[in-house]
């Protein structure tokens, strides 16, 4: 489901059309943070409203009103239109589609509006976790140990460590709250581990910059600043005990024999691959018993192109 079409290509993109609004969107400055909005331009004028019938036309097969509107040749409100869209995303029976470019950040204002319009919010799902207790939960058919979380920061906290990186002054841990509120200062339970950590620092990332933050809620996405664990790691506080579903990693699909150019390159190397296996887990590292070889292992030639470029640049290892 297009909702924009672009105008100009490679080079020559310039910006999109608006579809909704009928609006040409420029994105100035040099990195696109400009946003401008101008009237369609005469040489495109046509294309839009063919785009934007068809867009219309899609939308129809999702809403009956919307098609005897068009049948007597109206068409919705914006608001309408853009409830239409969401209502056809959640019941996943379109995709909406936005045009831009990453390297100038061209249209990613309107995609993130588009985030925000279109996509489900964290009050649109339920989420269920395993109470690791094995106990029967009040309302759960019989033999249950699932518990649907609540979304409200008041109750115990339950989070997850999606994502670490590893920074000069330490591992960073990037973390998504689905309940309850995570407390600078406080102490809460890795339920794969069962110990109890400190969150002595919590932060808000934009990009490499942050900010320190005193507490978080449910659907905020923060980072934890020291905190040793592993990706899919569940964090609650006390009294529950529950996991929630741990994120699937796909086999690799290729490996590579590895080796360093120099001898005193090898202390290099295994620090950088120690480093890089508990940062990404598609990445694997191996030894071949046959060869005595170091092996890696991704999802493909670029991941590890990737983390070899990775080497020279950040551990001076050819």
């Amino acid at each position: 489901l297009p909702l924009q079409i672009p105008m100009g290509k490679e080079s020559d993109f310039a910006g999109v059309i608006d579809l909704l609004e009928m609006r040409a969107v420029y994105f100035d400055g040099e990195n696109g943070e400009t946003v401008r909005y101008e009237p369609i331009p005469e040489g495109y004028s046509e294309q839009a409203s063919t785009a934007r019938q068809e867009m219309l036309e899609t939308l129809s097969l999702y809403n009956d009103e919307l098609m005897e509107a068009l049948l007597e040749e109206g068409e919705g409100s914006m608001p309408e239109i853009r409830l239409m869209i969401r209502t056809a995303t959640l019941g996943q029976g379109s995709t909406p589609v936005r045009m831009g470019s990453a390297y100038k950040n061209k249209g990613v204002q309107e995609l993130l509006d588009g985030v925000g319009y279109f996509l489900p919010s964290p009050l649109d799902r339920t989420v269920t976790a395993t109470n690791v207790d094995h106990k029967k939960v009040e309302g759960e058919p019989e033999g249950s140990n699932k518990v649907t979380l609540s979304k409200n920061d008041k109750d115990p906290l339950v989070c997850m460590a999606f994502k670490t990186v590893i920074e000069q002054f330490g591992q960073l841990t990037y973390t998504r709250i689905y309940q309850g509120s995570s407390i600078k200062g406080e102490t809460y339970t890795n339920t794969r581990t069962g110990k109890r950590q400190r969150f002595g620092r919590i932060v808000r990332m934009h990009a490499d910059p942050c900010t320190d933050l005193d507490s978080a809620g449910p659907g905020d996405i923060v980072a934890l600043v020291g905190v040793e664990c592993a990706s899919g790691d569940t964090y609650c506080g006390e009294p529950v005990n529950y996991a929630l579903e741990s994120i699937f990693v796909p086999e690799a699909v290729i490996r590579l024999s590895i080796e360093a150019a120099q001898r005193d390159g090898t202390d290099k190397l295994s620090k950088a691959l120690e480093r890089f296996r508990r940062e990404d887990p598609t990445f694997r590292v191996m030894t071949d018993p046959e060869t005595n070889e170091t092996l890696i292992a991704g999802m493909g030639q670029l991941h590890l192109e990737i983390y070899i470029e990775r080497m020279k640049r950040e551990y001076g290892c050819e």
